[in-house]
């Protein structure tokens, strides 16, 4: 039992804080910290933004390019678009929405959730990156791109890309983790 220095209540251990470096358990229980800290950040919430949304978008950035270095470069596996605002991961076996409620508990969440989930596997198989044109087509054609059988009036053959582990990509996803 410990008392709480803010409020002068006495609290279990496991209310309060432990700080592993130092090891001692916090002065201040964990509600009073929470009060603390968002009375904290409430005050001073637009320094902070302005501190950490360019370093965020920075760390987003470098990962979404990590990623797309170890499925197969920045280009679409089945028409070859290069332009990143237009590139998106898809999920070969058509399991996205399965995928994502593992990851991250909803179907929705997409993006870092899922470039931070591959990533701390090591980018496992089962992931390609398309253009977004390429992957709705894939999802409103029953799986299959309409590229599949021809693209801008010559047959291709497009099959899924198969994941490249460039050493580049897993220093990449090291800083930016």
């Amino acid at each position: 039992m410990k008392v709480c220095n803010d409020c002068g209540e006495e609290k279990d251990l496991s209310e309060f804080y432990y700080h592993r470096t130092r090891q001692y358990h916090a002065p201040n229980c964990k509600l009073c910290y929470m009060k603390v800290t968002k009375a904290f950040y409430r005050k001073n919430r637009e320094k902070i933004r302005a501190k950490e949304n360019p370093l965020n978008r920075e760390r987003r950035k470098n990962l979404r390019l990590a990623t797309f270095a170890a499925y197969g470069d920045a280009v679409c596996a089945c028409c070859g678009e290069r332009e990143l605002a237009f590139l998106t991961l898809d999920h070969i076996e058509n399991n996205g929405a399965a995928e994502r409620r593992k990851i991250a508990g909803r179907a929705n969440a997409a993006g870092i959730w899922t470039y931070t989930w591959l990533a701390k596997r090591c980018f496992p198989p089962g992931y390609q990156v398309l253009c977004m044109n390429c992957n709705f087509g894939k999802r409103m054609n029953g799986g299959v791109c309409p590229h599949r059988g021809t693209c801008n009036d010559y047959s291709q053959e497009v099959g899924a890309s198969a994941p490249k582990r460039s050493t580049a990509a897993l220093s990449l996803v090291t800083r930016a983790a």
